[in-house]
């Protein structure tokens, strides 16, 4: 028997209960490989879409005084575009734009950082 996470995911709980009680030990141990598997991806996934939208709620409307083009080029040495891309999770070359672990955080001390020197204006 060749399985395939594709085949798995096609199935109903009550075929995929029946395919495991006749599958011999070895296919059993394929199967459990495959939906353990199958469920750490669909976990990821949405731990992901979970970390994106709370960023686009954090953000929400604020996006509209955050200077996006002036972070993207001093923090991040890219475009505007570019940060746009990740912030609102577009579609990119078929695969969703978004922020790693690094840039996110580069993101937010970006933020801070331009807080700090906002609030340290004192005009007289």
């Amino acid at each position: 028997m060749n399985i395939k996470i594709e085949n798995l995911q096609k199935l109903s709980t009550e075929e995929l209960g029946e395919l495991y009680d006749s599958a011999n030990d070895e296919e059993k141990e394929e199967i459990i490989r495959l939906v353990k598997k199958n469920a750490n991806d669909l976990i990821s996934e949405a731990k992901a879409f979970i970390r994106e939208t709370r960023l686009k709620m954090q953000l929400g409307n604020k996006l509209e005084i955050i200077p996006l083009a002036y972070i993207a080029r001093v923090y991040f040495g890219k475009s505007k575009q570019w940060l746009y891309q990740r912030v609102n999770g577009y579609e990119i070359n078929g695969k969703q734009a978004k922020f790693t672990e690094d840039q996110l955080q580069t993101f937010n001390n970006a933020l801070k950082d331009i807080g700090q020197k906002i609030s340290s204006i004192n005009l007289v």
